[in-house]
């Protein structure tokens, strides 16, 4: 059976299975994701699944037991919130090969976690669900997530969560990490603003095509920016114009689009994978032209 590559490597790296070969990746466009399709329900499509599992947390507090491994700089201390896991999350960018690169939004995949620890993964390929497997999830130990998945054993990895909306997997046997943003409910279709006053710098969106985006943050070093929004979430790529540093960031964006809530990182999978916080609030001035 195919799958698409995004969820192949997922797949890879929680169950430990060989990764596929990569295929074609599409541009960012302005795909309906395919939570839009059917009903009014975020999970739509994903079928609901009953019964508790018997699943350990784990030690919920304590250090993490982080390997002297090449790797992200991954925190000693335990960020794994078992009360704050369960939800609906989108996978928004990837560290494959010692190389970082926003999903698309036609291939990002869907995570659902139960708070019976139960996991539906749902595998989208060209903006329309492929497939859905079931498993379980638990917290193994401080700062590890266990998951199994099919039929496949569970495959324990590290993991680490910046407040209740980000949350980040990797792992060390075939060096690829995940970035996932928690889905929001009665979250707008399409991009409504584009002016930000933030904690780094005045943040405009100079070109919105349907729900992809270009523009710059001006700030001590202007940086110029692209990404997608979709289900209340922002991702984006920022990128000093004189090249000297690059990253990554994910925002939570309220329904009225006056407020950013995000975090960022750097375009360095040996860095830690959450820089720190970028936050913003909506100013007065030109939006962009609603979506056609």
């Amino acid at each position: 059976m195919r799958l698409t590559i995004s969820a192949c490597l997922f797949i890879a790296m929680l169950l430990g299975l060989g990764a596929c070969q990569r295929e074609n990746t599409p541009e960012y466009g302005d795909a309906t994701h395919p939570w839009d399709i059917g009903d009014d329900s975020i999970a739509s499509g994903i079928p609901e699944l009953g019964g508790n599992q018997d699943a350990s947390d784990g030690d919920s507090s304590g250090e993490v037991a982080v390997p002297t491994l090449r790797g992200p700089i991954l925190s000693q201390q335990d960020t794994l919130d078992t009360d704050q896991i369960p939800g609906l999350w989108i996978q928004v960018c990837r560290v494959r090969d010692e190389k970082m690169d926003l999903y698309p939004v036609e291939e990002m995949d869907l995570l659902q976690l139960t708070p019976e620890n139960k996991a539906i993964l749902t595998i989208v390929s060209q903006g329309e669900i492929y497939q859905t497997i079931e498993g379980n999830w638990r917290k193994a130990a401080p700062g590890k997530f266990g998951m199994s998945m099919g039929e496949y054993d569970e495959k324990v990895s590290f993991a680490e969560m910046y407040g209740p909306n980000f949350l980040y997997i990797w792992d060390y046997d075939i060096q690829l990490g995940v970035w996932y943003a928690r889905a929001q409910q009665n979250a707008s279709n399409q991009i409504e603003a584009n002016l930000f006053d933030t904690s780094r710098g005045m943040l405009h969106f100079t070109n919105v095509v349907g729900n992809s985006y270009q523009g710059y943050l001006d700030s001590a070093h202007k940086n110029d920016l692209r990404g997608m929004y979709v289900g209340g979430i922002l991702t984006m790529r920022w990128e000093d114009q004189k090249g000297k540093l690059g990253g990554f960031a994910a925002f939570i964006v309220d329904p009225g689009w006056e407020t950013l809530d995000g975090v960022w990182w750097i375009d360095d999978y040996e860095a830690a994978p959450f820089g720190g916080p970028w936050t913003g609030t909506r100013m007065a001035g030109e939006n962009p032209a609603p979506a056609e």
